[in-house]
């Protein structure tokens, strides 16, 4: 009898199986191989419910000295982390890392080909109902549409996703990730997350502390001001209206010093940039770009340099933009102006994933109606961007999933290997204040500096940065302390 207590007390001890999480691999073309996991929608019932996890591996490209798996996020919450290892990985990680380990994607639970966040019943309903919102509301009247709209999106969302809603928080992604890592036979975790992927990231270190080979943070989203329960709205909570209010005063100052090479250099930039914006606060502005005149408002334009200011490589031709929007509303139009970056419709589930995630994480505030205040505040405090961050979280104020599961700290628990850190000091999403104070917090990490701006690795041209990357992932080798790299390209150069 006693025998018979020791095994039931072994058995409820031992981890959960993991053998069965995912499918064999196949060929998916150009190299790659594909794969579907099945996890518990509810891990507080790991036996009820399965959802679909889609896989992508690109195998390391030296098997003879292959040290395991690499997974991969990069960020939104939303992107597809298998369309990113297909696309995007081999131009991001260094040939080191891609000869050592399997380069492992995954669409988290609610993404793209996993069990999907749905919300409408075709692209065609899709696009007609996210096309009609504005990049965020200026003014009450839109502020009270946008307010009835976004509780529309989420009784959508809810009639289509059912309890699928209930159960998306980062916590479960690290519950998933953990399920992965078993799957493919590695003891531990070698990670790099890449935006939200560094909230995923800290969550796996902090839910499984000694389950940690290598977790390297690039573009850090604040995990203390993402979790806690506040009446701030949590995108402003992680401060990134502020980071990107420095990343624009980075961006005009840059092109002022680089002269002829910036379109927008004439004069003062950074009045001729408020005379611009004050101009569009008062209504659109049309542009000529080449097939008739197409408007564009003050909250698409904001939109469109938040975006841009995070990807240098962009900068000179966006100073081109903006010199051309100046030259319209000065009475000297020219054929081209924002063609680039002009909104499109959404034609996947990217913004129903990324609210359905970030709401599941967040237990309030409920009251839509504090959001224009919000704005206004933030906007004094970081002009121009206070209020486009302010109002990404809205949805949430009415979004009807919540998950009990979420996870809220602490985030300072001793991992078996200590973490490593990246982030651009004028990271324009990424707050460098806050890398810092979490490379503060988390035991024996480090914080490597890019002096420059960009959000993310896969924004910054630094072979510095790389190398750095690569010595940790595949040697467990941390940056030295304060550790600092340059960008190697200036981003008004004639070849950039």
């Amino acid at each position: 009898m006693r025998f018979l207590i020791l095994l039931f007390v072994v058995a409820a001890l031992l981890p959960i199986p993991a053998a069965n999480a995912a499918t064999k691999w196949s060929d998916c073309g150009d190299g790659l191989q594909c794969a579907s996991a099945q996890v518990p929608l509810d891990y507080d019932q790991p036996s009820g419910k399965q959802i679909s996890l889609a896989l992508i591996k690109r195998p390391a490209g030296d098997p003879a000295h292959r040290i395991g798996s690499l997974f991969t996020n990069p960020g939104g919450p939303g992107n597809s982390g298998v369309d990113f290892v297909r696309d995007d990985a081999p131009n991001v990680y260094s040939p080191g890392v891609l000869a050592r380990f399997d380069v492992i994607g995954f669409d988290p639970r609610g993404v793209g080909r996993s069990t999907p966040v749905r919300c409408f019943d075709g692209p065609d309903e899709q696009g007609e109902f996210l096309g009609g919102l504005p990049a965020f509301p200026v003014g009450a009247e839109q502020e009270r549409a946008y307010i009835a709209a976004t509780a529309e999106l989420g009784r959508r969302c809810r009639a289509r996703s059912g309890d699928l809603l209930d159960h998306l928080s980062t916590a479960n992604a690290a519950r998933d990730l953990d399920r992965l890592r078993a799957a493919v036979g590695d003891a531990k975790l070698t990670y790099i997350g890449h935006s939200y992927g560094t909230l995923l990231g800290v969550t796996y270190a902090n839910l499984f502390p000694g389950r940690v080979r290598a977790i390297a943070l690039d573009g850090i989203l604040d995990p203390f001001g993402w979790s806690q329960d506040s009446a701030v709205p949590f995108s402003l909570r992680v401060g990134s209206q502020r980071a990107t209010s420095d990343a624009l005063r980075f961006f005009l100052d840059s092109c002022k010093a680089a002269g002829e090479r910036c379109a927008f250099s004439a004069g003062d930039p950074v009045a001729e940039f408020d005379r611009v914006m004050a101009r569009l606060k008062r209504g659109p502005v049309e542009l000529d770009l080449g097939d008739g005149p197409v408007p564009f408002t003050y909250a698409d334009v904001v939109n469109i340099m938040r975006d841009v200011l995070g990807f240098p490589p962009a900068w000179a031709s966006t100073a081109g933009d903006l010199a051309a929007l100046r030259d319209t509303i000065d009475g000297e139009a020219k054929p081209k102006a924002l063609a680039a970056q002009a909104p499109e419709p959404v034609l996947d589930n990217g913004t129903e994933a990324k609210l359905g995630i970030a709401c599941a994480d967040q237990s309030g505030p409920r009251v839509p109606q504090l959001w224009p205040l919000a704005a206004r505040l933030a906007d004094l405090q970081a002009p121009y961007f206070g209020a486009s961050w302010a109002w990404i979280s809205e949805p949430c104020a009415t979004w009807p999933g919540f998950d009990r599961d979420r996870y809220t700290g602490p985030y300072t628990k001793p991992t078996s290997a200590p973490l490593m850190l990246i982030n651009a000091r004028y990271d324009a999403a990424a707050s460098y204040a806050r890398a810092r104070a979490l490379a503060n917090a988390l035991p024996g990490a480090r914080l490597l500096t890019i002096e420059g701006a960009g959000h993310t690795q896969q924004a910054i041209d630094s072979a510095c940065a790389d190398a750095a990357i690569e010595r940790y992932l595949v040697k467990q080798q941390l940056p030295a302390p304060n550790a600092t790299c340059a960008q190697d390209t200036d981003p008004f150069s004639s070849s950039a």
